[in-house]
């Protein structure tokens, strides 16, 4: 091996290429001759398709095999596009074949020829001509085969793909293939490019795991200069005179700033390995979303009479990493705290079948949310995210598709053989196809292994351990520069303790229903404590959010009431504020954190996975999960989104939130708008009233406090001075209730249209010790209808009384679903009203089937006035739990508000619906 090294000391650091594995035409200065190398064609359409045809591969690879019934479909393709994203008890996984039929054109020409797969999923065995070329095991990264032989230079071609994506039974051809588990679909096609290139005989290695055979490493970089050590795998398949290695750095006009060259004696075929440095003077650094700049380094190949044999060029980012303990993330040698988001790969109606059309609209939404780090979750996505991710200067944190257990079977007492080496090949295959993109900082070995013992009891954890052991020195062996990192999920045991950074998926004030200071950082300081020298991140966190689906109050419910699946209790109301408020009050707490070196937003688009019935995506016929900050069809930016915009984008900006809760259950309301433009500089107009400023800015949330909705159309509009520039946004919200009464649906944080068209809002008005001294049961908790129905079914009925051509609903039968919620505890409402008399009907009932007299007292007061005292609402039923009793009080209001306490005596208050009727 020829090794060519600078006499200047290389130290730590890391110098990172992006881009294509490959070029048609390098974009560096070109050597003496201008000729094309490595030319290639994409084979995107003319395919054929069919799932689960039932004939034999001899079968369907013969050349007169007639496939004129099958679908016609272009590459990428999933055949589990619709069906993975839709509500059903299954979605296909089993064998499709893909055949195609071409003609090589004569611009692809060359002494070699391969076919390059960037992905098929999970496993695939080709053919070309008859000819079987090999099998591939893992659906997330690029492999290629040698298809000289088999190639036919003209006349047609018969390319057969076998895609296998069962379900990893013990046995099955995809047994020892994770992922095993997870929160996503495996689905099933050719979803990536497929290409036809060629080289010449001497060329930069092919078969290297799908990689570049050309990895570059920084190994000191500052302002003033760097080196850079460039490894090359160079394939010689004849005995030839010797050849020049060249390695070029060119700028972005073109300019060469560093060259390399090396001999390399072609007198033996076979695999030779070198390494050769360069330096750089003055470096144009890339530096994150602020400046990513990049050059051009190539590699050529030159024989001694001066052809060009071979080159591969990429995009080039000179920049170092560190992650420290109590710095967290340094991007070349400063402070440089990640807020990202994380993604997966689907997108409505194409499955993982993407193409560039629309992963740039996914790029450009995380261009204007300002993020500056992504997380390509479970597994490694396609090259053009991640050198779109260099060009935008986003820090990318990548994993192998390890989720949850690394074993298929619940009997299995130690991970199969075929599992380590399946895992140690992804691990080489993500680290040698993503060495070279500047945006990679981080090599993920697993998500939430935690959960093993959810899946697999018997698992040992040693046999665990040991995996993590071997494939965590495999990554460092391939690539020191970069550290390895596992995401953890709470409550489970871990296996990150010896990788070099850990990140933790925590969804307080979602899935745990405290979103404080204290239970966020209770086990992160732990960790600390327990691991000080091991950096830590927020993998993930993150709120369901249904853009349908709305509430007066988010913060009247605990989470873990609304988080469930198929209950027959309005299950799943996941409203958009909710998803607002947790990410405010998460993001408060973590913003200001630099020790926890990267934060990633769980997730950036609703995603597809079977079982999820979430919001009223079941309405639609969908299984998505909805934590994503864009709609899955990336049409609606949720309100979130522009919390995020508000924090990281320095873009003026103005959006009012809850802006698709239309249709508004009381009169009045807070209005709460995202903007950088600060307090000062906005003012909010009411149909044509100016409102003023709003009453507090924290974290650019502007709220205006109890803007009173008149009956009909209300239009809110809020503007902005940005210096000399003016923005504003409008909404136009309406109010159908004419009576000027509030109706609350007590213990609920959804709205309720009674049967005569009367709204009762959800639980809103609450003093702020009533949050932490009572409880709303929720929708989770909630009763069913007919439970409901039952408990109401001794009140008295009514019919809507008509005057004078208008049909009023005071009085009207007492509705019903108002008895499915309930708050208990010690509570208070304080209501805006506007002064006048009003009658307070109160509706109750005892939720305990078991409870006896006495068990259950408390007071209730109207604006000072006690009108019960030692209430037990067991005895006011006819001693009976479990039905309904309702109470009326009038009531003068003198000072624009309505204080409604329930003071507990025994046991705990207890209510299900307030009602305050204007009182003509």
């Amino acid at each position: 091996m020829t090794k060519l090294q600078n006499s200047s000391l290389i130290v730590l650091g890391i110098l990172l290429a992006a881009g294509a594995q490959f070029a048609i035409e390098a974009n560096a200065a070109p050597s003496s001759t201008t000729q094309a190398v490595r030319p290639s064609v994409t084979l995107s359409s003319g395919w054929k398709f069919m799932f689960a045809p039932g004939i034999s591969d001899d079968d369907v690879i013969k050349l007169d095999f007639s496939d004129k019934t099958w679908e016609s479909v272009s590459v990428p393709h999933s055949w589990n596009a619709l069906d993975g994203q839709s509500i059903q008890q299954s979605y296909k996984r089993g064998l499709g074949y893909y055949r195609l039929e071409f003609e090589k054109p004569a611009s692809v020409s060359g002494r070699k020829y391969w076919l390059q797969f960037e992905a098929v999923s999970l496993v695939s065995d080709v053919w070309l001509n008859g000819r079987y070329l090999g099998k591939h095991k893992g659906g997330f990264s690029i492999f290629r085969y040698d298809a000289t032989d088999a190639l036919n230079a003209s006349g047609p071609n018969v390319l057969v793909v076998k895609a296998d994506n069962s379900e990893q039974a013990p046995g099955s051809a995809t047994d020892d293939v994770p992922p095993y588990s997870g929160d996503f679909m495996v689905q099933g096609g050719i979803y990536r490019d497929v290409k036809l290139f060629a080289t010449d005989d001497i060329h930069i290695d092919t078969m290297d795991f799908g990689g570049a055979g050309v990895y570059a490493t920084t190994k000191t970089a500052n302002t003033d200069a760097a080196e850079i050590s460039i490894k090359s795998q160079i394939s010689i398949t004849n005995k030839i005179e010797p050849i020049t290695v060249k390695a070029l750095l060119t700028d972005n006009k073109n300019k060469i700033v560093a060259t390399s060259l090396a001999q390399v004696n072609g007198a033996e075929a076979g695999l030779v390995k070198l390494e050769q440095a360069l330096r750089v003077t003055a470096p144009h650094l890339w530096n994150g979303n602020a400046d990513p700049y990049l050059y051009i380094l190539s590699v050529e190949l030159v024989s001694k009479d001066g052809r060009l044999l071979d080159r591969v060029s990429f995009p080039y980012g000179i920049r170092t990493i560190k992650v420290d303990p109590e710095q967290g993330f340094l991007l070349n040698g400063k402070s440089y705290p990640l807020h990202g988001v994380a993604m997966h790969q689907d997108f409505q109606d194409n499955g993982w079948g993407l193409t560039k059309k629309e992963k740039d609209l996914n790029y450009s939404l995380i261009r204007e949310i300002g993020a500056n780090a992504i997380r390509f979750s479970h597994y490694p996505h396609a090259q053009y995210d991640y050198e779109t991710a260099d060009r935008m200067g986003m820090v990318v944190y990548t994993e192998v598709p390890l989720v949850d257990t690394p074993a298929n079977n619940a009997e299995a007492t130690q991970v199969s053989n075929g599992t380590v080496q399946c895992m140690l090949q992804q691990v080489e295959e993500m680290i040698k196809q993503n060495y070279n993109h500047p945006s990679v900082a981080f090599w993920g070995m697993a998500n939430e292994i935690g959960f093993i013992h959810r899946f697999t009891p018997k698992l040992e954890r040693a046999s665990t351990e040991a995996l993590f052991d071997r494939m965590r020195n495999l990554a460092h062996a391939l690539d020191p520069s970069r550290p390895t990192v596992q995401a953890d999920v709470r409550a489970q045991p871990s296996y990150s303790q010896n990788e070099d950074v850990v990140a933790l998926n925590r969804y307080y004030g979602w899935y745990d229903p405290d979103l404080s200071d204290e239970k966020i950082f209770e086990d992160i300081k732990k960790y600390r404590a327990e691991r000080p020298n091991q950096p830590i991140g927020l993998s993930e966190y993150g709120f369901g959010s249904q853009i349908t689906q709305h509430t007066d109050n988010p913060r009247a419910i605990v989470p873990a009431n609304l988080v469930t699946v198929g209950r027959n209790a309005n299950p799943d109301f996941m409203p958009e504020e909710y998803a607002s408020y947790g990410h405010e009050e998460f993001y408060r707490r973590i913003r200001d954190k630099n020790w926890i070196y990267g934060t990633w937003i769980w997730n950036m688009f609703d995603f597809a996975n079977l079982g999820r019935k979430e919001g009223d995506y079941l309405t639609q016929g969908l299984s998505l999960n909805n934590k994503g900050l864009v709609t899955f069809d990336r049409r609606i930016k949720k309100d979130a989104f522009f919390f995020y915009k508000a924090q990281w984008n320095s873009e003026p900006m103005i959006y009012i939130t809850s802006r698709r809760y239309t249709d508004r259950s009381y009169p009045v309301t807070d209005v709460k708008v995202y903007s950088n433009a600060g307090r000062e500089n906005l003012s909010l107009n009411h149909n044509g009233k100016d409102i003023g400023k709003p009453a507090s800015c924290e974290q650019n949330a502007c709220v205006w406090k109890n803007v009173r909705l008149i009956s009909g159309e209300n239009k809110i509009t809020v503007s902005g001075r940005f210096g000399y520039k003016q923005l504003s946004d409008s909404v136009v919200w309406s109010l159908q209730d004419f009576s000027g009464s509030i109706r609350i649906n007590v213990g609920s944080i959804s709205p309720l249209t009674g049967a005569y068209g009367q709204r009762y809002g959800s639980d809103a008005f609450l003093t702020e010790s009533s949050y932490q001294t009572s409880f709303g049961v929720g929708n989770k908790k909630a009763l069913s209808i007919e439970d409901a129905v039952k408990i109401a079914s001794s009140l008295p009925q009514f019919t809507p009384t008509k005057s004078k051509a208008f049909v009023f609903n005071e009085p009207n039968p007492q509705e019903p679903m108002l008895f499915r919620t309930y708050r208990e505890g010690a509570f208070a409402y304080d209501v805006p009203m506007a002064n006048g008399k009003y009658m307070v009907k109160l509706s109750y009932f005892e939720p305990n089937a078991k409870a006896t007299a006495g068990e259950r007292k408390f007071d209730v007061v109207v604006n000072g006035a006690v009108v019960e005292s030692g209430f037990d609402v067991f005895v006011a039923a006819g001693d009976a739990a479990t039905k309904a009793v309702v109470r009326e009080y009038p009531m003068q209001v003198t000072n624009g508000r309505v204080l409604l306490e329930f003071k507990p005596i025994v046991g705990k208050a207890v209510l299900s619906a307030i009602e305050i009727l204007h009182h003509f």
